[in-house]
């Protein structure tokens, strides 16, 4: 049962929340912190085939091409199979305007032996782009691009979270109190953790008289069903965005004089565990991209 619930009021607005709070808040919803793990763990694949390079390439040569003999140079058999075929590199060189020019391209299951005379694309705006014609000017091509969608699933799950925690963050700055009544406790087909997730509302009165309701989808209910009636802060120009104090990270406290605690060194050590997973797939993926790219 929450301490706290004799406390019925909040300091006027605005009001501080602590920072350790705000990033609890913020980044600690476990919908952000799954996508920003999905994000660091898609772009591994990202990486490892070549998935940027296809994307890259398909962009490059959408533009208008021109058409040149070249002549190969070399050829090299890549630590890398599609559909348990062989990847393999050739590089050539062309001649445009009195200049030399260098490429690769890549091709799946073939290669082009040295001193072979064969058309060459390059983008007429910029010689530096071509390719064999018939091959790739990434390793694995676009067909590879579909690794993307894991990342950009935690794109998704990143954004709603950052958008449901700075609402919330808002709410605690400038909202409302209120007490709201559970009035439906409902299951739904998913689990965390073994613990399924139930979808609980609850209702309370605004300032304006009227009666409004606001969600909770949880696997700990019990958390929010402790007491007779559970805090929550509301918007009062739009009492339809509210949001459960207790059904956020950190659950944040309020202490007499209506203001947010800022909590002890455990709070802040919280606080910075949340950016752990955004800050190594941040930091590592831009240095790989950086220096290895």
């Amino acid at each position: 049962m929450s301490d706290l619930m004799p406390v019925r009021h909040l300091a006027p607005p605005p009001r501080r929340v602590p920072l350790a709070l705000s990033i609890r808040v913020v980044l600690g919803g476990m919908l952000g912190q799954l996508g920003w793990f999905l994000v660091g763990f898609g772009f591994i694949f990202v990486w490892a085939f070549d998935a940027s390079g296809g994307v890259m390439s398909a962009i490059r040569f959408s533009r208008e091409l021109a058409t040149v003999e070249g002549t190969t140079t070399s050829w090299r058999e890549l630590n890398l199979s599609i559909n348990d075929e062989q990847v393999y590199e050739t590089s050539y060189s062309f001649e445009v305007g009195g200049q030399t020019f260098e490429g690769v391209s890549y091709a799946t299951g073939h290669y082009e032996s040295e001193g072979q005379r064969l058309p060459v694309e390059y983008r007429a705006s910029d010689r530096t782009i071509s390719r064999l014609q018939g091959m790739r000017g990434s390793t694995a091509g676009l067909m590879i691009a579909f690794v993307f969608l894991i990342p950009l699933i935690g794109l998704a799950f990143v954004r709603s979270g950052l958008i449901s925690g700075l609402r919330a963050r808002r709410l605690l700055a400038e909202g409302q109190l209120a007490l709201g009544t559970l009035k439906s406790d409902e299951p739904t087909n998913v689990q965390v953790n073994n613990q399924p997730v139930r979808r609980l509302r609850f209702e309370f009165t605004a300032a304006d008289g009227g009666t409004y309701s606001v969600f909770a989808d949880t696997h700990h209910a019990s958390e929010l069903m402790d007491d007779g009636q559970e805090r929550l802060v509301y918007d009062p120009r739009h009492p339809r965005d509210a949001v459960l104090i207790d059904d956020l990270p950190g659950r944040p406290r309020i202490d007499a004089r209506g203001n947010f605690e800022a909590g002890g060194a455990r709070e802040v050590v919280l606080a910075l565990l949340n950016l752990v997973i955004p800050a190594v797939t941040i930091v590592g993926h831009g240095l790989f991209s950086y220096f290895y790219r």
